[in-house]
């Protein structure tokens, strides 16, 4: 089951490292969250994406499946899916409004016992050089690139969003801290900043600043500066096991 951690963990390199983490041990133990619409994820779209992540190896594991998906029949099935490979690379799959898919993997293999900052950017369209991938800050290789227009290819079949496992197992193990969507590309500075502050807040960009389309701080809000929340929505989710996590539109 899902718990919080009672101690900061990865140390506390900044103030938004205080607070809890959110544990998954592989088991059952995902969260089904209502997530804002997917609208975002379009060929002309850019967006960022920054997760925080702890990860334990040893078994491929979804780390989340984010979208409104159905059978191929389905108009408006976009979202996208990220998989940690049992050796540690991270797997990227995105569909966009007219079907088009593109998935790619890292080449770089996340650091265990310690936190890992995956942060994937992209530009507007669906091909391979639109997007980018940095762990912990620095720019990653990507291998079996797959970018095209097949419409019969599902990523996934449910119509739910999963944060740490797929609508059919495949359960995260690990601990996770952040995960972030602005609705654009980061700059090369706030790649640097949000690498080394783990979060893109940690960069100077603010949850009400009209960036964000998704930013969920996996942890309870005790020790963290208050003002980091200023004039944002919130609403929380509670977890299997009880586990409670703030979701900030």
């Amino acid at each position: 089951m899902i718990s919080p951690l009672n101690a900061v963990w990865g140390g506390g390199v900044t103030s938004y490292r205080a607070g809890n983490a959110q544990r998954f041990d592989g088991v059952f133990d995902y969260d089904a969250p209502n997530l804002p619409s997917t609208g975002f994820f379009t060929a002309a779209g850019e967006f960022s994406i920054l997760l925080d992540i702890n990860p334990v190896l040893g078994a491929t594991s979804w780390l989340l499946d984010y979208g409104r998906w159905g059978g191929a029949a389905v108009s408006n099935q976009r979202g996208l899916s990220i998989v940690l490979s049992a050796t540690g690379e991270i797997a990227f799959r995105l569909r966009d409004e007219i079907l088009q898919r593109t998935y790619f993997d890292t080449v770089e293999t996340l650091n265990t016992g310690v936190p890992n900052i995956v942060i994937i950017t992209k530009t507007a369209g669906m091909a391979a050089g639109d997007f980018t991938v940095y762990i912990n800050g620095v720019e990653s290789t990507k291998t079996s690139i797959i970018s095209d227009a097949t419409n019969d290819i599902d990523i996934s079949s449910t119509p739910n969003s999963r944060i740490g496992a797929r609508y059919n197992g495949s359960e995260f193990d690990g601990k996770m801290k952040q995960f972030e969507i602005i609705d654009r590309v980061a700059t090369a500075g706030e790649i640097a900043d949000a690498s080394a502050n783990f979060s893109f807040r940690g960069a100077g960009i603010a949850h009400n600043s009209g960036d964000y389309q998704l930013a969920i701080d996996f942890d309870k809000v005790t020790g963290q500066d208050p003002t980091t929340y200023t004039d944002t929505p919130a609403y929380t989710i509670t977890g299997v096991g009880g586990t409670t996590f703030e979701t900030y539109l």
